[in-house]
């Protein structure tokens, strides 16, 4: 099963304005994604992500575009999806892309938590998501005993 994150995706692309702080932006895109997702509209829910989208779980496993747009479309409920903003990271290293950590319900029984990175597709001068990182996985103690 695909974890949370796709859903993660699930941004629509929010219009570019090179005024807008990042935050801004952010909102505007989790807010166009939580309406392609809870309005169940399959034409918009592709063009959260740029065709070279690819999210990381926990467990090493990747998933490429198609594999999480299908997931959003065939698998998740549209009632139970939520993400919300936790942070806006400034890396001077990304000048032309927005870090930012997210928590996602309704993708597992727990909240998920998870890093994406979002960059202007310049064809459409629109934000989509670019990668994705599953970023609270559980840790194997061993029991001694």
């Amino acid at each position: 099963m695909i974890p949370l994150f796709f859903c993660y995706f699930l941004f629509f692309g929010a219009t570019v304005n090179a005024i807008r702080p990042d935050k801004e932006i952010i909102k505007e895109f989790l807010d166009a994604s939580r309406a392609a997702i809870k309005l169940e509209n399959n034409d918009d829910v592709p063009e959260l992500f740029h065709e070279n989208f690819e999210f990381k779980t926990c467990k090493e496993e990747r998933y490429n575009k198609e594999q999480t747009v299908d997931y959003i479309i065939d698998t998740l409920n549209p009632d139970d999806y939520n993400a919300t903003r936790l942070t806006a990271i400034d890396r001077p290293s990304m000048a032309n892309g927005i870090v930012f950590d997210v928590i996602i319900d309704g993708i597992t029984d727990e909240p998920t938590y998870a890093e994406f990175i979002m960059t202007e597709d310049e064809q459409n001068k629109v934000w989509k998501l670019l990668r994705g990182t599953e970023t609270t996985c559980p840790i194997d103690i061993p029991l001694n005993g």
